[in-house]
């Protein structure tokens, strides 16, 4: 479905009972925005009702533990400048540390030398089992590694044991050669999903920003990758751009990958250049079950197979995160500039029917030019929540928080948060989530290797301690 089947198929065709299924949101005669029951909503019905900073990267909880637990890194207390992950217990202002590791010690996949100190970690997941995957990035050569604890993230490693201190994937490896300057975007980059039949499977996208790129050529492949042992080992699961040389290229990179938990359904997200000829900013949806098309498939091959769909050509489909209630996904677009595509409106709000068999623009948002929204998550009281980065070159040097309390309906510029590093540098934060230990609480995280600084005195990592809720609050700055 393109830019031209939305107006095909939009909301004068939907029977009202379509739009209540879709959760679509309406805009009446005095030009509100109205939910599915046609009532009025405004200022997203959810702020932030303060924050708190924290000069520590805080990147995930351990949920289902005694005293609250978290992963992430810092300067000190184990975190040796962004190189340590570090395990904190109890209240996040005054934790215990536990270093898991040091990540200059570890090595590349097979062993050799070890990584050393220009090295940071940018990314930490914890998987179901408890175990932990590691995304380092090494300076010096502009590589990534990702890395694998054990399920109570005492050691490190790619044997049985996982202590061998080795790499489960050097990321951006294909046929034998690693490439430079391919990693993950931020927390999408890596998804655990559960299929229907109960199947777990851990999903790795690509994020590819090597320079020099020409079509077909060696380093221009864009990947996901998939895990069916828990990330110790990996298959390609989705490749674009490598079927010969100066074929079309199809995608610079994966935004991300997310999970639907109601459906089991995986939505794919991609970007970003529409000038190519081969438009590629998309949502790629799969069932979770059917057969994926072979390697090197074009968009619209993909959007021709069973168990698929592709919404594409527009940049209300350019996304970097997407949300889920059992009747519908919701998302903020990755619009650098509203003036980057004349055929719709980029700073825009959008939801849509699980399956993306239609979808709407819902509001407009309140936005600047070059802060796009980024990373999402809905808090434990049902608040949604988006962040955004900050590219170079941006409105006001600031990350941007907007909420919404009635299901994506609408929403409210909430929270801005004063950036400290040069505004020629892209700004991007790591992670965003609700934390499992207090209701209405979400940590916002970044390090300063990724470009964000929070403090006029630059530190390794920093988070920002959200409280959400619904109301009215008035916008503030912090920092």
């Amino acid at each position: 479905m393109n830019f031209a089947d939305i107006k095909k198929w939009g909301l004068a065709r939907l029977s009202a009972a379509q739009k209540s299924h879709a959760g679509v949101a309406t805009v009446n005669s005095s030009g509100q925005v109205c939910g599915p029951s046609g009532a009025p909503v405004s200022g997203g019905g959810a702020g932030v009702k303060g924050a708190t900073l924290l000069q520590r990267a805080v990147l995930c909880a351990i949920p289902g533990r005694a005293t609250p637990t978290y992963l992430g890194t810092e300067l000190g207390n184990g975190g040796d400048y962004g190189r340590g992950l570090v395990e904190y217990s109890g209240d996040l202002s005054a934790p215990t540390f536990r270093t898991v590791v040091n990540a200059k010690t570890l090595t590349p996949v097979g062993g050799g030398t070890a990584l050393g100190n220009n090295i940071a970690i940018h990314n930490v997941w914890v998987l179901a089992d408890g175990s932990a995957l590691i995304h380092v990035f090494e300076g010096t050569s502009s590589l990534s590694y990702l890395y694998l604890t054990n399920t109570t993230r005492t050691s490190v490693g790619s044997d049985a044991g996982r202590s061998n201190g080795q790499a489960v994937m050097n990321i951006g490896s294909r046929l034998g050669t690693q490439y430079a300057n391919i990693r993950v975007l931020g927390q999408r980059g890596l998804c655990e999903a559960v299929s229907l039949s109960g199947v777990r499977t851990l999903y790795f996208a690509e994020y590819n920003v090597s320079a020099g790129r020409t079509a077909g050529s060696a380093n221009d492949f864009v990947r996901v990758l998939q895990s069916s042992d828990g990330g110790l080992t990996w298959t390609t699961f989705m490749e674009f751009n490598m079927g010969a040389q100066g074929l079309p290229h199809y995608l610079d990179h994966f935004h991300g990958v997310t999970y639907n938990p109601y459906t089991s359904q995986l939505y794919f997200m991609t970007g970003d250049d529409s000038s190519t000829g081969n438009d590629e900013r998309a949502i790629i949806l799969w069932d979770g079950a059917s057969s994926a098309p072979a390697l090197n498939s074009s968009l619209a091959t993909f959007a021709a197979t069973p168990g698929w769909r592709v919404l594409r050509g527009t940049e209300l489909y350019r996304t970097c995160d997407i949300l889920f209630y059992p009747q519908r996904a919701y998302w903020l677009c990755d619009c650098d500039t509203e003036a980057i595509d004349t055929t719709s409106v980029g700073f825009s709000a959008m939801l849509a029917d699980p399956a993306l068999s239609y979808a709407s623009r819902a509001q407009t948002i309140e936005r600047l030019d070059n802060i796009p929204p980024i990373l999402a998550c809905k808090a434990s009281n049902g608040v949604s929540v988006w962040a955004s980065f900050h590219n170079a070159s941006p409105s006001e040097n600031r990350y941007h928080i907007w909420t919404s309390g009635d299901k994506g309906d609408s929403w409210a510029l909430s929270a801005k948060f004063v950036g400290y590093a040069a505004n020629t540098v892209v700004a991007t934060p790591s992670s965003l989530f609700a934390d499992p230990y207090v209701a209405g609480r979400v940590i916002f995280g970044g390090v300063f290797a990724r470009g964000v600084q929070w403090t006029a005195a630059a530190t390794s990592g920093y988070s920002y301690i959200l409280d959400v809720d619904y109301g009215t609050y008035a916008q503030a700055t912090y920092g």
